[in-house]
């Protein structure tokens, strides 16, 4: 697969998108930098997707993660907890959820009402957020 048509080069620096193509002799302190705050995998790989790019940074940052103890230690402390299901509803208006969210740009509450049969309403009302 080639990216050379993404490539542009900016005041010396080479980019593909808006991402820094990272030279070969760089590699290593980028990856030290990435994995410096122990934030695991995904972590790393969303940081670095979203400033730097060279063939194979994904498989590099598996690789360090996977051989960090501080990570695995870390990951073995924030295992998920299952999910749990709630006990039938005796009335309407028995459980109630909001949340906030922004979509293209614009910021929604979501309100979400769980009535008896399970019956669920969705509604998106567009509120200010200060």
């Amino acid at each position: 697969m080639t990216f050379a048509g993404e490539l542009a080069e900016v005041d010396g620096l080479v980019f593909k998108g808006d991402r820094v193509v990272v030279p070969r002799d760089a590699r290593s302190e980028i990856l030290r930098r990435l994995h410096s705050s122990h934030i695991g995998m995904n972590g790393c790989i969303r940081r670095a997707r979203e400033s730097v790019f060279y063939p194979g940074l994904t498989a590099d940052i598996k690789r360090v993660v996977s051989a960090c103890a501080i990570c695995a230690e870390h990951q073995a402390m924030t295992q998920k907890e299952p999910l749990l299901p709630y006990a039938a509803l005796s009335r309407p208006w028995v459980r109630v959820g909001v949340d906030i969210f922004t979509l293209r740009g614009q910021d929604y509450l979501s309100l979400i009402i769980t009535a008896m049969y399970c019956d669920v309403k969705l509604t998106y009302l567009y509120v200010t957020i200060c």
